[in-house]
């Protein structure tokens, strides 16, 4: 049976947003470490295709491929007050890229790579949502940068982008968790 047009209108449409305040980054190996997030970019996905030749139409039929590509995770940040978050995801660089710091910092071998989660809530810090992301490491971070010239108070900043496997989204309604991982 189709379904009427003028039955989805009578249905309840949602009218409330998502604010882009209110998103945090917890990233799992730097426990006690928070990650306040300016700006986030969730990472573009794309598959890649396959021509799949018929006798009607050889060489321009496409169909799904075999791989999904990620984008990079790229996160801007406020730096906190003792400047831990932007310490904690330095000495992680530096562990995987100076070798000559790694023995001082960690064992880089089981350490290169953690999960992140990102969460995204309402004014009252309900849980919204949760990005997890699988397998991260950082690839680039961006010093702080102080201006002392701006008139209003600008807090210090960050960027840091990570390259990961795969993520998984959850939506939350009302503070609890759907179950519906895709």
């Amino acid at each position: 049976m189709a379904t009427s047009y003028t039955s989805k209108l009578d249905e309840q449409l949602e009218l409330s947003f998502v604010a882009p305040q209110n998103f945090y980054m917890v990233v799992e190996r730097l426990k006690g470490t928070q990650f306040m997030l300016q700006r986030i970019q969730i990472p573009v996905m794309s598959g890649d295709e396959t021509v799949q030749s018929t006798p009607m139409n050889p060489g321009r039929t496409m169909i799904p491929g075999s791989a999904l590509e990620y984008s990079v995770l790229s996160a801007d940040f406020i730096i906190d007050k003792h400047l831990k978050n932007y310490a904690e995801v330095l000495k992680w660089l530096k562990a995987n890229y100076a070798p000559e710091d790694a023995a001082a910092q960690w064992d880089t071998w089981n350490n290169t790579m953690s999960d992140i989660s990102v969460i995204g809530t309402d004014s009252g810090n309900t849980p919204l949502c949760l990005w997890q992301f699988k397998d991260c490491f950082p690839i680039s971070m961006d010093g702080p940068m102080f201006d002392a010239t701006m008139p209003d108070v600008e807090y210090l900043t960050s960027n840091v982008t990570f390259r990961f496997k795969y993520f998984t989204f959850e939506p939350w309604i009302d503070g609890t968790a759907t179950g519906e991982i895709i």
